[in-house]
């Protein structure tokens, strides 16, 4: 039986019992193997399989052109500056997600791609 839960409650879900198993993310993923559960099955075992992507309504596209481009810019200035310095951004990362900054950089298992990877991504090829 599938439950619907909300990401806020899934760890009280699994800690009372309510659910066997959930399908989640972080910081919750952390809180439960901190509190014993098991990974039954992630991600990792299927790269480049799960894609967020980031959108614009294609209006705002029209009448905003610039903002779009500043904010496809500052995303890469981000991915940048969490590669080089990685510690740094996880600081400013991981109060968002209540984690520290050591348990952030544990935790994530997410791969940036820009560029070439992300037009490849969208005309199908294979990402390297």
């Amino acid at each position: 039986m599938v439950v619907p839960i909300e990401a806020g409650s899934h760890v009280d879900a699994y800690l009372q019992g309510r659910v066997d198993a959930l399908v989640t993310f972080e910081p919750m993923r952390s809180i439960l193997l901190d509190r014993g559960a098991r990974v039954l099955f992630d991600s990792t075992q299927i790269p480049g399989e799960i894609v967020d992507v980031l959108a614009v309504r294609e209006d705002f596209l029209e009448r905003h052109p610039e903002r779009v481009t500043e904010l496809v810019a500052g995303w890469s200035r981000a991915v940048a500056y969490a590669k080089t310095a990685p510690m740094k951004a996880a600081q400013l990362m991981a109060p968002r997600e209540n984690l520290t900054p050591e348990a952030f950089l544990k935790a994530s298992g997410v791969r940036f791609s820009l560029g070439a990877m992300s037009c490849a991504a969208f005309i199908g090829a294979a990402l390297a």
